[in-house]
């Protein structure tokens, strides 16, 4: 099992470095389709469950590492703690250090896989050697489309419930589930710290009223939208108009070189356009986001959305896609929402193909383009939405707070003494 699990762990790194993730994509879905689905079917736990007498505690199976998926995990356990729920990290990353030091770890009760619903849950929990049967598994989902296609769902067949990061979420997982589905959003960090004088230390234009816009160019950049942003401050403003800018952080951006090539020859007519494609600390980002007068995301659509909950946490207003996840914690009295119309996603995202009925937001650019403006001129507009946004941010989904949802789960289920 550990040579097994070693070797696909290679072969996943060497083919994620040396395919397009099109078609590095296509491949993993055949992989979970034909080999996993084929070769590894799971118990249901729903009827085969024989929890063990182990101590109240949750295995919290996160990807301890610096990218999204790591940043999940330590809100969560922000949130455990908060709550003082005992809990210990297994790296799904690394499912051979597990089994190799299996032996001298006391498991809690309680599995909480923290995992996409489309990243092949039943492939990863396979590489680990434990018997699942003897917990009480849960995952923690996100999903960014209306409907989880039909290959991703043999993933339910492993848990017992699964926890979903959204309403839009759980609306979306709960269509073909057989067992609970649940909201538990995500909490905002609780960790506000930012560097001294952050303008200086990116080298920004101290003056300029400066928008910000981040995504992973290594991911489905279709979703993120990154050019509804670039055309909504074309329409905006002028070249002549040097008060305002616009910040992109990119990540990966090595791996999409001519789509950020075609955005900087958009943006080139105009003074205080930034692109910051070096990773950032934790830090470094809270800073980027609080230096910013406004975050704009024209998403086509979102699990949850954490960087704009974080941005409202830190008092840099919001303007928003006015559809999916990011509902969960925006409305109109704490972020400018952006109406949008309906089209087909056709295989522009993971799971989707031609034809397939699938839709997602088309965000209205003209109002996009509308709020940018207003957020430069209209200061008291400005002020109350960030007012209000600190405050769901900050009060409503703190750490305590979200922490007493799994809390109150938990011993609904009789699961925590």
């Amino acid at each position: 099992m550990r040579i097994y699990s070693k070797l696909i762990m290679l072969c996943k790194k060497i083919l994620r470095r040396i395919l397009p993730y099109s078609c590095y994509d296509r491949l993993r879905t055949f992989y979970l389709r034909y080999v996993i689905g084929a070769k590894t079917k799971q118990p249901s736990l729903k009827t085969d469950a024989k929890i063990i007498d182990l101590p109240f505690g949750i295995n919290l199976f996160i990807y301890d590492t610096n990218n999204s998926g790591g940043v999940v995990g330590r809100l969560l356990q922000a949130t455990l703690n908060a709550v003082e729920i005992p809990y210990q990290i297994i790296d799904l990353g690394h499912p051979e250090r597990f089994n190799a030091e299996k032996e001298n770890l006391m498991l809690y009760k309680i599995n909480l896989v923290v995992v996409h619903a489309a990243s092949g849950t039943q492939a990863k929990l396979h590489l680990f050697d434990i018997d699942f049967s003897h917990h009480y598994n849960i995952a923690y989902w996100a999903w960014e489309l209306k409907e989880l296609p039909d290959v991703f769902c043999s993933g339910y067949e492993i848990f017992q419930e699964v926890w979903a990061i959204s309403g839009f979420c759980t609306t979306a997982l709960e269509k073909k589930a057989t067992i609970p589905v649940l909201t538990i959003p995500h909490c905002v960090n609780p960790d506000n710290s930012i560097i001294p004088d952050g303008r200086n230390y990116f080298h920004l234009e101290k003056d300029a009223f400066l928008f910000m816009f981040a995504y992973d160019c290594n991911s489905f950049v279709s979703r993120k939208n990154p050019q509804a942003v670039v055309k909504a401050f074309l329409k905006a403003f002028s070249p002549e108009e040097t008060h305002v800018g616009l910040i992109l952080k990119l990540l990966y951006s090595e791996s999409s070189q001519e789509h950020v090539d075609e955005l900087k020859k958009l943006l080139s007519p105009y003074k205080n356009i930034y692109y910051i494609t070096q990773f950032l600390s934790y830090e470094e980002m809270r800073t980027l986001l609080q230096v910013s007068d406004a975050f704009v995301t024209l998403h086509r659509s979102e699990g949850f959305g954490l960087l704009p909950l974080e941005a409202m946490s830190l008092g840099t207003p919001v303007i928003s896609t006015e559809w999916s996840g990011n509902m969960e914690y925006m409305n109109h009295k704490n972020a400018a929402l952006v109406g949008c119309s309906m089209v087909p996603v056709n295989g522009q995202y993971v799971g989707s193909i031609v034809g397939d009925g699938l839709m997602w937001a088309d965000p209205d650019i003209d109002e996009a383009a509308a709020y940018m403006r207003r957020m430069v001129f209209d200061q008291e507009w400005r002020e109350s939405l960030i007012s209000n946004g600190r405050y769901t941010a900050n009060e409503c989904f703190s750490a305590k707070n979200i922490g007493q949802v799994v809390a109150d789960r938990l011993a609904f289920l009789k699961l925590k003494p």
